[in-house]
């Protein structure tokens, strides 16, 4: 059998040529091919169905985008007016520094000039 090419017969135990072969495998692989195809776009019509598409992002972040923008608003008035109520404070307590250090020095200015009447003879 070695060097003997080997003999083909078809169903009807007719010899099957190369002419034979590639029309049955053309007939056959065309069909494959058209199954291939078919399941492809079945499966692509269900990722469709699944995964979104530029178009579909596209809107979810113009919308995510928008209300984004509302609330970073928001959220930029409301430190603000945190940031307002603080710098008030601040100025509060510098001013309270400042009645205490003057109401402190009016007391460190009476305790000296009763020392001095303690110390100084008593003026009938």
């Amino acid at each position: 059998m070695g060097l003997m090419p080997q003999i083909t017969k078809n169903k009807g135990g007719e010899l099957v040529t190369q002419g034979i072969l590639k029309s049955e495998l053309g007939v056959q692989l065309g069909g494959l091919r058209k199954e291939i195809k078919n399941a492809f776009d079945e499966q692509n019509k269900r990722n469709f169905d699944v995964f979104a598409t530029k178009q579909d992002l596209k809107e979810s972040f113009d919308g995510l985008e928008s209300k984004m923008t509302g609330k970073f608003d928001r959220l930029l008035i409301q430190s603000e007016k945190i940031y307002g109520k603080l710098e008030k404070k601040e100025q509060e307590n510098t001013m309270h520094g400042y009645q205490h250090k003057t109401a402190e020095d009016k007391l460190a200015d009476h305790d000296k000039r009763l020392g001095k009447l303690e110390k100084s003879p008593a003026a009938a």
